[in-house]
């Protein structure tokens, strides 16, 4: 069933009053919002961008792919229409599409910059701190992929007593250049695991070589107004709008998706640390 786009957005403003915009979305709403940027994508007309981005603006908080690439299709390939959009939108919704613009030029990142990020994100060690992330993700490279670097490392699974069980190729970033913005890479720091979900297949980019699962990933120290990150699988094109995505064949895969999920089982939400470079955690 299609949903209109008074329906949609009454229900993604309704949702982001109640404090549950990202369950809505996830749960219900993406495919009503990714089918009607789809026919939006089709028919880029004025009006019909306008309505696209009242749509978007309420989503661009969260730190998935579908309705930011959808964005960006119809600023490259009718800006001039998208402009005229914009020049119409108010509050919230204006300020909240400029940012897209604005971010999409956002200054890149060198693996020092990001190395610093990272020192600054543990100003104590894990150790000191008192805590023990189950996992880590540690990017050592800055590859050109596309857009804007992204950046290339491993993700690192651990059991209660600190002894690796699963070492996978992963990726962060390539659409945005600075973790601190919308869409950018995962921002240095510890995240919480949660909510293993086996199945994201209809989410665009979190399903690689036939295999889709998600865990939640929520920011102990926010470094801005983002949400919804999550680890995946990383479905084309390489790179993620912030999340950690797993980029291994289906067996390699399946076996971090298990890895995960079984420190999870055993020991309830944990955490996993975040570092770039060389940066000592």
């Amino acid at each position: 069933m299609v949903k209109s786009f008074e329906a949609t957005l009454d229900e993604l403003e309704k949702a982001k009053s109640s404090g549950n915009l990202v369950g809505a979305y996830e749960n219900t709403l993406e495919p009503y919002v990714l089918q009607f940027g789809e026919e939006v994508e089709k028919n880029p007309s004025e009006a019909r961008i306008e309505q696209w981005l009242r749509i978007y603006t309420l989503l661009s908080s969260l730190s998935i792919e579908g309705p930011s690439d959808i964005t960006q299709t119809l600023y490259t390939s009718a800006q001039d229409n998208f402009e005229r959009a914009m020049a119409k939108l108010s509050g919230d919704a204006a300020a909240n599409a400029a940012d897209f613009i604005e971010s999409l030029e956002a200054p890149a990142l060198s693996m020092d910059d990001m190395a610093r990020a990272t020192a600054a994100a543990f100003p104590i060690s894990i150790a000191a701190a008192g805590l023990q992330p189950l996992a880590a993700f540690s990017a050592t490279e800055a590859v050109d992929a596309g857009h804007v670097k992204l950046y290339r490392g491993t993700l690192t699974v651990f059991d209660a007593n600190k002894k690796v069980t699963g070492i996978y190729k992963a990726n962060t970033g390539g659409f945005v250049a600075d973790f601190r913005r919308k869409n950018g890479p995962t921002p240095p720091g510890l995240f919480k695991v949660s909510n293993y979900r086996p199945d994201r297949g209809n989410t665009p980019g979190m399903k690689r070589e036939g295999v889709s699962f998600s865990f939640d990933l929520d920011e102990r120290n926010p470094t801005g107004n983002r949400s919804a990150f999550r680890i995946h699988p990383d479905g084309p094109p390489p790179g993620t709008h912030g999340c950690i995505g797993v980029f291994e064949g289906a067996d390699k895969l399946h076996e971090c998706a298990v890895k995960l999920n079984g420190v999870l089982k055993a020991n309830g939400p944990f955490w996993l640390s975040v570092a770039y470079g060389k940066a000592d955690v």
